[in-house]
């Protein structure tokens, strides 16, 4: 049995630098053979695998946007996605990983800004670059992805419907990524199984394509109890990936979590899988029940612009994040765009944009109208937003006079503010 199904610590970094300081969870058993379990001997010994994961890329075809009013409009209401930029940030991202050269990279979901097939099919050719550098890529679907009804191409101040994509189709269109490889494919989702080096497996869990959405069919649970006895009995550590929750990490719950979670929960505590990688609430954040940790990447597509790498050896398993530097490969380009340039300060601005602007919606159904008043609640809840999303929450702000004077409005943002400062893994 390999000594990396021994024992495994999870190292956990989830600020916006890559000098952030680790945060180190409690060693955990991933094994019920206890044999060696203070290190693993020179015979079991192996090289680390490292890999890189992603989540919520939102990516939008060149072909089916000319940043025209419409587009600019529906952005300036949205909640900070850089979309206007999708080509650039991603064509920087492959860049990125390829230079790396992790020895594997993980998409857990929402690949696409509204599950466009001309999207899906511009994106797959970009990852196939990352797989003819010798990186294979494995990918989950996540709900912007499939059976959209809000595919759409936006020119000038309208927009028009163009087709979506079927599990079917983003199996078929995906198929280089994950499903080809599968050591085992669910036949009631597009759940599958891939076993990226010796004694590693990863399952890669989808509840999107499936008849209720956000829900694990009893046909998958079972598919999953098989697979992970099978794992078992190789002596196989297996790690985990969805694009929604399996533990609550915000207020946010309701098509978040996945909605029979604990009975996923139950089966990876008797076979002991340790973490599940994950997505979709676009904030950095990692959460904890017993001995089971979940780490939930940020979006790719907000500031600021993170993905995770992620070391497994026999010492065990950290993690910690990275932000794609835009403005590097833009340079590299030629680019004389302002924007792309200082992309980081560009991309924050827009966040805090969109967080004030929300928070001035707040402070006009609670009826305050004082400018000045008005000016510091939303410059004080846009910059704990922006904190909350980057991984890099504000300690506790109790007696905070602005915050004082967002609980006195009764609105929700008062009780968000509150679950803002909760230390990971409590919210």
């Amino acid at each position: 049995m390999s000594g990396i199904t021994k024992r495994i610590w999870i190292l956990a970094a989830a600020a916006a630098l890559l000098l952030a300081a680790w945060v180190l969870f409690r060693p955990h058993p991933v094994s019920t053979d206890t044999a060696g379990e203070s290190g693993s001997s020179p015979e079991n010994s192996r090289a680390p695998f490292r890999f890189v994961v992603a989540s919520d890329l939102h990516y939008l075809s060149p072909s089916l946007n000319d940043n025209g009013t419409f587009f600019q409009t529906m952005m300036e209401e949205a909640d900070g996605k850089t979309t206007e930029y999708a080509e650039e940030v991603t064509e920087a991202f492959v860049s990125e990983v390829i230079t790396l050269r992790p020895d594997a990279l993980v998409l857990t979901g929402d690949l696409t800004f509204n599950g466009a097939g001309k999207s899906h099919e511009d994106l797959a050719a970009k990852l196939q670059k990352v797989k003819d550098a010798g990186i294979p890529v494995y990918v989950l679907s996540g709900n912007h992805d499939l059976n959209s009804t809000n595919a759409a191409r936006f020119t000038g101040d309208t927009y028009e419907l163009v087709p979506g994509v079927t599990p079917q189709e983003f199996e078929s269109i995906y198929a280089p990524f994950g499903f080809s490889d599968a050591l085992s494919k669910d036949s009631a989702s597009s759940s599958y199984v891939v076993s990226p080096e010796p004694g590693l497996r990863f399952l890669l869990l989808d509840v999107n394509g499936v008849e209720q959405k956000c829900r694990i069919p009893e046909e998958t649970l079972s598919w999953i109890e098989a697979q992970l006895q099978d794992a078992k009995k190789a002596g196989d550590l297996v790690l985990s990936f969805s694009h929604q929750n399996l533990l609550q990490h915000s207020l946010f719950t309701d098509g978040y979590v996945i909605g029979n979670a604990d009975a996923l929960l139950a089966l990876y505590d008797t076979y002991r899988v340790p973490i599940n990688f994950t997505g979709h609430l676009h904030i950095q954040h990692q959460a904890a029940e017993g001995n089971f940790h979940e780490a939930a990447t940020s979006a790719l597509s907000i500031s600021p612009e993170h993905y995770a790498v992620v070391m497994v050896d026999d010492t065990g398993l950290s993690y910690k994040t990275r932000s794609v530097d835009v403005a590097a490969w833009s340079a590299k380009q030629g680019s004389t765009n302002e924007d792309l340039l200082s992309f980081a300060d560009w991309s924050r601005s827009t966040f805090l944009r969109s967080s004030s602007r929300s928070a001035g919606i707040q402070l006009d159904q609670a009826g305050i109208e004082n400018e000045k008043k008005r000016e510091e609640m939303i410059r004080y809840f846009a910059e704990q937003n922006y904190g909350y999303f980057s991984g890099a929450p504000q300690k506790s702000q109790s007696g905070n006079a602005i915050l004082k004077e967002w609980e006195d409005t009764g609105t929700f943002t008062a009780e968000y503010l509150d679950d803002m400062s909760l230390p990971q893994g409590d919210s």
